[in-house]
């Protein structure tokens, strides 16, 4: 199994950051790889409609082109972010605005029916409906790429403690086995 690990965190040492090292240790048996969003220099989607032409992947030159395919070639994607005023972090989201290219001629996505994506939503505040609406978009958009989705918000996971994300750590790779 091929699985792509994506942290949207911008913060080197944040709760994502150590969430993502802790799901690598987890699939170290697998083809198994981390992406950290906030190590890439990456631009906005131009709209230059480019990718609207054929059945390529985003021309842009930047660290995001590399990338970009091995969403397509992965089994599982997991991607975590910190709740930004009840949205991902501009970086996620940046990242998640890319995705246009994935798409083929006449709007077909490219990914199989198979693939998955296990969204991990993480905030500060104790209160998960905080976070649902983040989930729900995040839902609309997966889904509409063809990718079978699973999002769950961990509540509780203060930017100063690992104590949170600590405690979910189960919680989440119980929901992520029974995912697959």
């Amino acid at each position: 199994m091929k699985v792509l690990i994506i942290n949207g965190s911008p913060r080197a040492e944040g709760n994502c950051a150590w969430l993502s090292e802790q799901l690598a240790e987890k699939y170290k048996d697998e083809d198994c790889e981390v992406v950290s969003l906030r190590e890439l220099n990456f631009s906005n989607c131009g709209g230059c409609s480019n990718c609207r032409t054929g059945e390529g992947i985003c021309e842009t030159d930047d660290d995001l082109k590399p990338v970009l395919p091995k969403l397509l070639e992965a089994d599982l994607i997991i991607l975590s972010s910190p709740n930004y005023y009840a949205a991902v972090s501009g970086i996620c989201k940046t990242f998640i605005d890319r995705w246009v290219c994935l798409k083929k001629r006449g709007g077909v996505p490219q990914f199989r029916p198979e693939q998955k994506i296990f969204f991990v939503f993480v905030q500060g505040a104790g209160n998960r409906s905080h976070g649902e609406p983040a989930v729900e978009w995040a839902k609309k958009v997966f889904t509409h790429y063809g990718l079978k989705f699973y999002g769950m918000v961990i509540p509780n996971c203060s930017a100063d403690s690992r104590d949170g994300i600590r405690l979910k750590l189960d919680e989440i790779r119980m929901n992520l086995s029974m995912f697959l």
